[in-house]
């Protein structure tokens, strides 16, 4: 963005009162650890604002956003800066979630231009956790480490979670035995990290590959079924034996769920 833009009136941040800044400060010194949110938040309206120059992730974010909160909450999705300050200006959301690296202005110089004295404005990032007070002192309210689930996308918004995966019928091989047990997680961890992988892959691909997304889908079903996956319609839809039957933009948008399903999976596993 060019330094002679102009921002509205709304966007341009004001400087905060001398106690609000000493209150930000002293909430933001000395050391910075990611903890779970203990207060459940309170938002003036529900109007979220996501902002992602990566088209699948701000897909994939919105699919998770959806399975969240429905239809309770409005969702604007941005991949552009200028898009996201125009609907900041005629919208007014409440939350914000921002990826940090982006092309056309960074987080860092994008939080300093907006006005967010009424607005939650959670970064999101690739980066290790170590960042955190560099992203606090800036003025992010929190921050959401890629890749996150959808229980830590659920406590940014102060709903309880549903998504922890299912792991009792898995571990019931284990009788017990908590070597067993720790060698069962740790070949679902691989082989499920391995299968998002691939279909990951195989949605960016321009032609659709229904051979590959039709053999991914079968081999995950089993395990998907075991461990109560909210994605198992769309896996059964995908499996060799349906996906002929489907239109390509149909299969994209299942695969969309299934990959948002499963990176959700992946990431409560790591974190287990």
């Amino acid at each position: 963005m060019e330094e002679s833009q102009e921002m509205a009136p709304s966007e341009v941040k004001h400087d905060p009162s001398p106690d609000s800044a000493q209150d930000k400060e002293g909430q933001n010194s000395g050391s910075h650890q990611v903890t779970d949110i203990k207060k459940k938040p309170e938002f003036a309206n529900h109007k979220i604002l996501i902002l992602d120059d990566d088209k699948l992730q701000l897909q994939l974010l919105q699919e998770m956003l959806r399975r969240i909160v429905g239809d309770t909450w409005q969702v604007f999705a941005c991949n552009h800066v200028m898009d996201a300050l125009t609907t900041l200006h005629n919208e007014q959301p409440a939350l914000m979630l921002m990826d940090i690296e982006m092309p056309e202005m960074n987080g860092m110089d994008m939080i300093a231009h907006i006005n967010h004295t009424q607005m939650t404005v959670v970064a999101m990032t690739a980066h290790d956790t170590s960042i955190l007070g560099q992203l606090l002192k800036a003025g992010f309210d929190d921050c959401l480490f890629k890749p996150f689930s959808m229980e830590k996308l659920s406590d940014i918004l102060g709903i309880e979670s549903q998504s922890k995966p299912q792991l009792d019928s898995l571990l019931a091989f284990a009788e017990g035995d908590e070597e067993a047990a720790k060698e069962i997680l740790d070949t679902v961890k691989q082989e499920l990290a391995a299968h998002l992988e691939n279909l990951k892959e195989a949605i960016e691909e321009e032609s659709l590959s229904t051979d590959r997304i039709g053999k991914a889908a079968h081999k995950l079903l089993p395990i998907a079924t075991m461990m109560q996956m909210g994605c198992l319609e769309e896996l059964k839809a995908l499996s060799p034996e349906y996906i002929g039957e489907i239109e390509e933009a149909e299969i994209r948008e299942k695969l969309k769920v299934v990959i948002t399903t499963l990176s959700a999976a992946v990431s409560d596993l790591y974190a287990s």
